[in-house]
């Protein structure tokens, strides 16, 4: 049996998906919570005295990961990889113990950690995750790939609704001056089926 924890522990209550294989049948369970160091520990809360079930592993290289749903859920990866599916009672007790989590892999100590806990100002960065859980690398480019992205968006909107960008004035005319003068050379190389009134009055005379 575990020991009691410390008075003023950072402790408290979550929801954690079990491990199956077939994520339909995941079920979630209550368990208590409680911060030692970097260990956090959960128990079976409808035993009396609390059974220890897990430890996740919070050591330099575990993960504090977002997720979308279910409502108020994220998911901790801990230091060996494993996932643990939690979900709060509220968004503001999920940002809480993101918070705190995410200062303890960060490697703050006490003071920081129980900052984070009491709901100080503490930089927080939620790390977004698919479908699988798996972390997605955030967007990041530099200011001229940025601006491109822009550009490509905006075409993609145009041509979405059909307008395309006009010519520039000075090739439209530069098409009208040399569309006329092809009509001019086959004219006078005699290749155009019309010719000038006057030929054609003197070649119909006996």
């Amino acid at each position: 049996m575990a020991s009691p924890p410390p008075a003023g522990a950072i402790e408290g209550h979550l929801h954690k998906a079990g491990h199956s294989t077939f994520s339909a049948l995941q079920s979630w369970k209550k368990r208590f919570f409680v911060l030692r160091g970097d260990a956090l520990d959960y128990y079976d809360d409808g035993r009396s005295p609390r059974a220890l079930k897990g430890s996740v592993d919070l050591k330099s290289g575990a993960l504090v990961l977002d997720a979308a749903s279910p409502e108020c859920s994220f998911v901790v990866v801990d230091a060996g990889g494993t996932r643990y599916p939690l979900r709060a009672s509220s968004t503001s007790e999920k940002i809480r113990w993101m918070r705190t989590l995410k200062s303890v892999v960060d490697g703050g100590d006490d003071a920081r950690v129980r900052a984070a806990w009491a709901g100080a100002k503490t930089p927080h960065v939620s790390i977004p995750v698919g479908g699988d859980g798996a972390p997605r690398a955030r967007e990041r480019g530099s200011a001229a790939d940025r601006a491109a992205r822009k550009t490509e968006r905006k075409a993609k909107r145009d041509a979405k609704r059909g307008s395309s960008p006009r010519p520039p004035a000075v090739g439209r005319r530069a098409y009208a001056a040399a569309a006329v003068a092809v009509v001019v050379l086959l004219w006078l190389g005699g290749w155009l089926p019309f010719r000038p009134r006057e030929a054609a009055v003197v070649e119909a005379a006996p």
